[in-house]
């Protein structure tokens, strides 16, 4: 059941033979439902709802249990985080929509809510419901349901729903005032084979091309999508002792940022690089299959370079340049950079 070197054909019969073994054993069936994976979920998920009430009472107790506390080892947190999110998912098996939202929303703890993106996007479970749940989400859920819907085969959602979700994720891209669902929702057309239709809803005349309040987003001379962060104040940098390829230089340290700013929401990409440099000697890198890949193989001089010709492209007055050349050519770091308008690299902390 557990072996990830069987195959998903193996390990969905295994399934089934303990499904049938255990199927007047609430907890122990809560157990396998768990720790499934997709192949094996599909068996055991209906053998499940068949106990009914005592199926579901079984799961609620697992998802009531208190998470692990940062004083406990990391495997164990995440292991927690985990299970509680696989039982919220479960319980949409008997219609429970409200464990989910919670799990989904829970902005103070993020892992607890990746867990459960993750496994509800592999399980390709549910979609029917995510969609009917996102009118009535708030921003931080409406943002979850879209990075659910995305990680989903697109070919195993009903043609009508799957149109509806891509019409659904078209209005959100270019109306919603959240940088994080407008994100989400660009994620979801490109993954959905949509790309080409992000530059025609970009020309809307709702989408802003500067700031404006009504939008945490806008789109700058390039086509880039920009994310505003306003009144940031305190953030912790830095990786958790114990993380997996964690380096002895990311101490976690608590570092203010005192000033308003706007970030591009992707890395810059090949196709963008060489649009700057078209004889760029890395632009067909084997690590960059498309040109949509980020960009390689630059220098600091090239990023600071890209920058200050983003700033000239939008007429950004000399004074709010945050890079300026030297006399050899060079670009260097105005003294007053991080309080200027121009582009520029961000810090760790942004």
């Amino acid at each position: 059941f557990l072996d990830n070197d069987g195959s998903p054909e193996n390990r969905a019969e295994t399934a089934s033979v303990l499904g049938d073994l255990v199927n007047d054993q609430p907890e122990s069936l809560v157990k396998l439902v768990l720790n499934s994976q997709p192949s094996q979920y599909i068996r055991l998920a209906p053998v499940l709802k068949n106990l009914g009430t005592s199926g579901q009472s079984a799961l609620e107790s697992t998802y009531s249990k208190a998470l692990a506390t940062e004083q406990e080892p990391l495997d164990v947190r995440v292991e927690s985080r985990r299970r509680k999110g696989a039982a919220a998912i479960a319980l949409l098996e008997f219609r429970q929509t409200g464990p989910l939202m919670a799990v989904l929303s829970a902005i103070e703890d993020p892992d607890l809510t990746h867990q459960a993106e993750y496994r509800l996007s592999q399980l390709n479970a549910h979609s029917e419901i995510l969609f009917d749940l996102l009118p009535s989400a708030d921003t931080v859920l409406r943002a979850s349901l879209l990075r659910c819907l995305t990680g989903m085969k697109y070919g195993d959602i009903p043609e009508p729903l799957r149109n509806s979700i891509t019409d659904e994720a078209k209005q959100l891209f270019v109306s919603d005032k959240d940088t994080g669902v407008h994100s989400a929702a660009e994620w979801l057309l490109r993954s959905w084979g949509q790309k080409d239709q992000i530059a025609e809803l970009l020309k809307q005349e709702s989408v802003p091309h500067q700031y404006t309040p009504d939008k945490d987003w806008y789109v700058n001379a390039d086509g880039q999508s920009m994310a505003v962060f306003r009144n940031v104040g305190t953030v912790r940098t830095g990786s958790p002792e114990g993380e997996e390829d964690r380096d002895r230089d990311e101490v976690q340290v608590l570092r203010t940022v005192n000033r308003d700013f706007a970030i591009s929401t992707k890395e810059i990409t090949m196709e963008e690089l060489t649009r700057r440099y078209p004889n760029y000697r890395h632009a067909d890198t084997l690590v960059n299959p498309t040109r949509d890949c980020p960009a390689v193989a630059m220098t600091w001089y090239m990023a600071a370079e890209y920058c200050y010709y983003l700033s000239l492209e939008e007429d950004i007055p000399e004074d709010q340049m945050c890079y300026t050349y030297d006399p050899n050519g060079f670009p260097v770091i105005a003294a007053d950079y991080l309080h200027r308008t121009g582009y520029r690299l961000p810090t760790e902390a942004e």
